[in-house]
């Protein structure tokens, strides 16, 4: 016989084990809900936090907001705030100069009947057996060169070439410790006359003249920033550097080639070595060109004879320079 109270305290058990499922049920709900909370966390970042990291979208609307300098000729967005600080900086070393340390470089020295230099300035020059610093400069002040004139990468050799393979001049005002002009040159061994006007390369037996005078010396690189020209610097770079740049040689102006020169280039390589024929001469004919011309006047700050450079460019002869050849390079 069973007693009435087995089967209250059976109830009893019952309602006890009904009550502790249904707490364990809530604690797995409330652990599943923690766990898709947390995992949302992970995956979704939600609004942005006052330190969070912003990242600035701007809209291409075409060329209307853009402009170009007068002066460096860059074009930048004038309501773009890296555009202008950008172009401050390039227009700074394009019309200024580059700043420069006077402890960079080796500083040149020449006889006074060589070239001028102007008082408060000096000539250094960089080799790849310089300091970092002073490589990096002259570096960046080739990038300049390049940039302005939409030229391709210059030789490497005077910044990690050989021992005499190459070597970057720079004509320095120690006042404003800046950079105004750059001379770029290399050790070659042969050149091809060029015609100036139609960029035509002739044969090397062409002209006479170079087996008399073999190329030693190309010009890579050569620029004067804006408000430094017309002041003889790259004259004097071209004259210091035929005169330093081979140990014991002073290389005639006739044994220096241009790598693909600018106009402007070409008529400062013809005023300071002018070369010409006639469409009509033949080989035979060239002995009036074995000599060298006479040397370049002294340099007079800015008294340059323009009207005698332009009036070789539109003379009936052909202007010729010396175009370097780039297999010919010595490494």
């Amino acid at each position: 016989m069973i007693s009435d109270n087995s089967d209250e305290e059976e109830e009893t058990i019952m309602k006890s084990h009904r009550q502790k499922e249904k707490a364990n049920t809530c604690a797995r709900g409330t652990s599943v809900i923690s766990d898709i909370k947390r995992k949302r966390r992970k995956t979704d970042p939600g609004p942005q936090t006052a330190g969070s990291k912003m990242v600035q979208t701007r809209l291409a609307l075409g060329d209307e907001f853009q402009t170009t300098c007068k002066e460096c000729g860059m074009s930048f967005m004038p309501t773009y705030s890296l555009d202008v600080k950008l172009h401050a900086k390039f227009h700074s070393k394009s019309v200024d100069g580059r700043d420069w340390s006077l402890d960079w470089g080796s500083p040149v020295k020449f006889p006074t009947h060589v070239a001028k230099v102007m008082e408060g300035y000096t000539v250094v020059k960089v080799t790849p057996s310089s300091r970092v610093a002073a490589k990096k400069a002259a570096q960046d002040m080739i990038q300049l060169v390049n940039t302005e004139l939409s030229a391709p990468p210059e030789n490497p050799t005077w910044n990690n070439g050989p021992a005499g393979a190459g070597a970057a001049y720079l004509y320095v005002c120690k006042k404003n410790k800046k950079a105004v002009g750059i001379l770029v040159v290399e050790r070659v061994s042969r050149g091809r006359p060029m015609v100036v006007s139609t960029s035509e390369i002739l044969p090397s037996d062409t002209m006479a003249i170079h087996a008399r005078f073999p190329v030693v010396m190309g010009v890579s690189r050569i620029f004067t920033v804006r408000n430094y020209r017309r002041m003889g610097i790259s004259t004097a770079l071209l004259d210091i550097a035929r005169y330093d740049f081979i140990f014991g040689l002073r290389s005639q102006k006739l044994q220096v080639a241009w790598s693909q020169p600018s106009a402007s280039g070409a008529k400062l390589a013809l005023k300071w070595a002018p070369i010409t024929l006639k469409p009509a001469e033949k080989e035979d004919s060239f002995k009036s060109l074995l000599s060298p011309p006479p040397s370049s006047p002294a340099i007079d700050g800015n008294k340059q004879d323009g009207n005698k450079q332009d009036g070789d460019l539109a003379s009936p002869r052909l202007a010729i320079l010396t175009y370097l050849e780039r297999d010919a390079i010595v490494r």
